[in-house]
C-alpha cells in the first residue's frame, strides 16, 4: 500500500506541475499579445520556455509580432526564439502572420519584419509572394 500511494502522490505532483507549465505558458502570451515586456522579461527570466507553444504551435512572439509589439518581438528573439517556428494550423511564422493579421500598421510591419528577417527567418520569400 505505502508504494501506490507514493506513486500517486509522484503523479498528482507531475499533473500540478505540467498545469503549472500551462499557466505559465498561457500568461507569457498574454503579456506578449499586451507588449507588457516587463511582464514577457519576468516569465522568461523565471524559467518560462521561450518557445512555449499553444494547443496549435503558436508562440509567444507570433503573438507579439501580430499585436504589432516589436520591442517584445525583439526581447523572445535575443532570448532564443526561434524565428521561423511555424504554428501548425496554417504553417504560418511570425512574420507570415504579422504580414497577413491586418491588425499592424505598415510602419510597425515593416519594423517587426525587419527584426525578424535579420534574426534568420526563413519566410522572406513566402510573405513576399515569391
Amino acid at each position: 500500500m505505502p508504494r501506490s500511494i507514493a506513486l500517486t502522490v509522484m503523479l498528482c505532483l507531475a499533473l500540478a506541475g505540467a498545469a503549472s507549465a500551462a499557466e505559465d505558458a498561457q500568461s507569457l502570451f498574454a503579456a506578449a499579445r499586451a507588449g507588457d515586456l516587463d511582464e514577457v522579461r519576468r516569465l522568461v527570466e523565471a524559467g518560462v520556455p521561450v518557445d512555449a507553444t499553444d494547443k496549435y504551435g503558436t508562440s509567444a512572439m507570433m503573438m507579439a509580432a501580430t499585436s504589432g509589439h516589436p520591442e517584445v518581438v525583439a526581447f523572445l528573439l535575443e532570448k532564443g526564439a526561434d524565428p521561423s517556428r511555424k504554428e501548425t494550423f496554417y504553417g504560418s511564422s511570425a512574420l507570415g502572420w504579422m504580414s497577413f493579421s491586418g491588425t499592424v500598421d505598415e510602419a510597425t510591419q515593416r519594423e517587426i519584419a525587419l527584426i525578424l528577417l535579420k534574426h534568420g527567418s526563413d519566410d522572406r520569400d513566402q510573405v513576399l509572394g515569391m
